[in-house]
């Protein structure tokens, strides 16, 4: 892992594989290390190029609130940094919301989009979210981990949380050794809810593939359907029996899709 000052803060990435480069913004609060297992199944065909956005991981978590323009400049300054002018981009949630503007102020260097989880805008109230999830982001009363379990719990399916335990635990473990601070989380979630390009999305010409998981109670599967729908030549791919966490609930499916999505030729 590596990192570099750009805009005022010091930003953490890493780089595994060797290729065209795949940049690769994770979510509210998560770290790089949330892409990992896709990660490994894609570092053999492309540069994956993962960061630990501003406010979360070892990168600095200046007091906000943040902007996605500023996330955005941040994207494009570990790319450069990594040794690159150009990439494909593949956003998680808030990560989708970067990635989308990253294509939209600096189009010279986004080859291509893949759109995890996300929607257009960030406002809550119009994420579709599902009346446990609300409960479990809102929360504040219990230690850290009750309210990192809760929310992670919200995150994934039922059918997740009965079969894989170990996995889950593994991942509460993970999130709490990685916890952003609490000025990081605010800063990263005030960039998200006053993010909109609902009006802007047409002007956006790069092939772009939209995922979602078609149980996921956080960011509603309608605002996928409605982000594909609002994109130029977009591509729509629903997970079945997948919630808000693709790269931990179906990787390979995941990597598949990204592989395709990113390979001339072959887009699913």
């Amino acid at each position: 892992m590596t990192a570099v000052i750009a805009n005022g803060v010091s930003l953490h990435f890493e780089v595994r594989g060797e290729g065209p480069a795949l940049l690769m913004l994770p979510g509210l609060g998560l770290d790089l290390g949330a892409f990992d297992a896709i990660a490994q199944r894609l570092e053999r065909k492309f540069a994956c190029i993962a960061l630990d956005n501003r406010g979360a991981g070892e990168s600095d978590a200046p007091r906000g609130p943040y902007r996605i323009e500023d996330l955005a400049a941040d994207a494009l300054a570990v790319l450069g940094a990594a040794g690159h002018d150009r990439a494909f981009v593949l956003g998680h949630s808030l990560g989708g919301f970067i990635a989308i503007e990253l294509a939209l102020l600096f189009p010279e260097a986004v080859r291509g989009l893949l759109l995890l989880s996300t929607a257009a805008a960030g406002d809550p109230a119009k994420l579709r979210q599902c009346d446990e999830a609300k409960a479990a982001f809102a929360r504040r009363n219990g230690t850290r981990e009750e309210i990192e379990r809760g929310i992670l719990a919200a995150c994934l399916t039922e059918e997740f949380l009965r079969e894989r335990p170990d996995d889950f635990e593994r991942f509460v473990a993970d999130r709490l050794s990685h916890a952003p601070s609490g000025r990081g989380l605010a800063g990263q979630r005030a960039a998200a809810r006053a993010f909109d390009a609902a009006e802007r999305l047409c002007d956006l010409r790069v092939s772009t593939a939209v995922v979602h998981g078609n149980e996921d109670r956080v960011v509603g599967l309608d605002c996928g359907r409605a982000l594909f729908a609002s994109i130029p030549n977009a591509a729509l791919h629903v997970l079945t029996g997948v919630g808000h966490l693709p790269f931990l609930e179906a990787p390979s499916q995941l990597a598949a899709l990204a592989e395709a999505a990113f390979t001339p030729g072959e887009r699913p």
